[in-house]
């Protein structure tokens, strides 16, 4: 299975890993699942500092 950049599932999900990564009160991990039916995928994120 071949999913193009431009694939707006894959735009969106890229947008909102960048939008955690750029969060300083979290840290997140991704992980990706291969399967039968194709790519998968979760990520853990967790708040390790209150705003303010």
């Amino acid at each position: 299975m071949r999913v193009r950049v431009g694939n707006p599932m894959v735009r969106g999900v890229r947008r909102v890993l960048e939008d955690i990564a750029k969060d300083p009160r979290l840290e997140a991990t991704a992980l990706q699942t291969v399967g039968s039916k194709g790519w998968n995928g979760l990520v853990i994120i967790r708040r390790v500092r209150q705003p303010g």
